[in-house]
């Protein structure tokens, strides 16, 4: 073999052990003689790249997310179809954990500032409460408090 088909099967091997795979499914599924060679594979080409810019990590880590969110969706509509409501429900779980975990990636989980002022005019809420009374119909007691609402963050 080649080194470049080498070099190929050793990145096909990295990646299907990113995905999850056992080194005995990789060693299956590209012809290694012995798990003991996927592994192998996997450590010479990790020990002969340089490490990934914060960029490359970021997109292997987002896609690591999508092709787990995409095992998890399948997952998902065998147990709906299935009836079975219990699996459905842990999984739907687990895909909301996957989607959080993609939107603190993408930064999209932030505090906003938020800004809350509430005052009660006594006079206008009797005013209304009195009107209502002369139209016949039975309004709520209006409850003043000394306190008003102030929410700044």
């Amino acid at each position: 073999m080649s080194h470049t088909e080498s070099r190929r099967r050793g990145e096909d091997a990295l990646r299907f052990r990113l995905q999850g795979w056992s080194y005995q499914e990789i060693a299956d599924e590209l012809g290694y003689q012995h798990r003991e060679g996927a592994r192998r594979a996997v450590t010479r080409l990790l020990a002969a790249t340089c490490r990934p810019s914060v960029a490359e990590a970021q997109v292997e880590s987002a896609e690591a997310l999508r092709l787990v969110r995409r095992g998890l969706f399948g997952h998902l509509e065998v147990a709906n179809a299935e009836g079975d409501a219990e699996t459905a429900t842990k999984v739907a779980r687990e895909i909301r954990a996957n989607l959080d975990s993609a939107a603190v990636r993408e930064g999209l989980n932030a505090a906003a500032r938020t800004e809350v002022s509430v005052s009660i005019d006594p006079g206008q809420v009797f005013t209304q409460w009195f009107a209502e009374l002369k139209a016949g119909s039975r309004p709520a007691v209006p409850v003043l408090s000394e306190r008003v609402l102030e929410v700044a963050e």
